[in-house]
């Protein structure tokens, strides 16, 4: 039987080989809102949405989470003075999500994870959703605005496309563990990001790139105002665009134990 020690790491080796694919599907719908208009500070708009979209959606969040985690989290990890509400807030998504796993399964993390948690732990499922919600985007949101920062040039420099502080995109082998996580879903946002932007640019100096703290986790960019040239984004207008693409990163619900 699982403790509460290992059913999290049981739950995240549900996650199969196309949950990159996920990540980036997700990623390309950010993208897709700022692409045409050629500029857009990258913390804002991509840095700090695109990881919390990913996590909500490994967790199996649908629509009616969207407000209220998408006000929430980024509260928490920006030390807002709301932060005692946003905190209950957060507690009560939470718990509404693990009731609705409890009573409908689907193939998500959290489904999984009440699959491999030893009866009565709900406490302890709860815990490490908010720990994924809270650390994994936080750490997430730290490596993609420090690689931008790192590899996008300022105004008159040129850069090199190696990044200084130790984030090197690779091959992802299992995810095992929330850094894991964090960092399939950081390299993956980057690197679609600089694919589908070629040419772009921080409009201002590198050097002069502000810090802030976000999440506890270590200073990260506060702002990466950058310029690129626009991309049209082609819509038919004739389909209902969701929330969230459909799951895709497990293959089916939990089995009845």
């Amino acid at each position: 039987m699982s403790t509460p020690d290992n059913f999290l790491g049981k739950a995240l080796g549900e996650l199969g080989p196309f949950t990159g694919l996920y990540a980036l599907d997700i990623v390309d719908g950010v993208i897709d809102d700022f692409a045409p208009a050629g500029r857009e500070d990258l913390v804002l708009r991509f840095a700090r949405p695109a990881p919390l979209l990913v996590v909500e959606g490994l967790l199996g969040m649908d629509e009616r989470y969207a407000a209220g985690i998408g006000q929430a989290v980024p509260a928490l990890l920006g030390e807002s003075r709301n932060s005692e509400r946003a905190e209950e807030n957060l507690v009560r998504l939470i718990r509404q999500l693990v009731v609705e796993k409890q009573e409908g399964p689907g193939p998500d993390l959290v489904s999984w994870m009440l699959h491999y948690a030893p009866d009565g732990q709900h406490a302890a499922v709860e815990r490490h959703i908010r720990l994924l919600l809270l650390q994994v985007v936080a750490e997430a949101t730290r490596r993609i605005g420090w690689a931008l920062h790192d590899r996008l040039p300022g105004p008159g420099e040129t850069r090199a496309a190696a990044d200084r502080r130790g984030l090197p995109v690779t091959g992802h082998g299992p995810v095992g563990d929330r850094q894991a996580l964090a960092r399939l879903i950081a390299d993956s946002a980057v690197e679609r990001l600089l694919f589908r932007l070629p040419g772009m640019h921080l409009s201002i100096p590198a050097a002069g790139v502000r810090l802030a703290p976000w999440g506890g986790v270590d200073c990260c960019p506060e702002l990466l105002p950058a310029a690129f040239p626009p991309v049209r984004v082609p819509y038919t207008g004739n389909e209902e665009v969701p929330w969230l693409p459909a799951p895709i990163f497990t293959t089916v619900p939990p089995r009845s134990r």
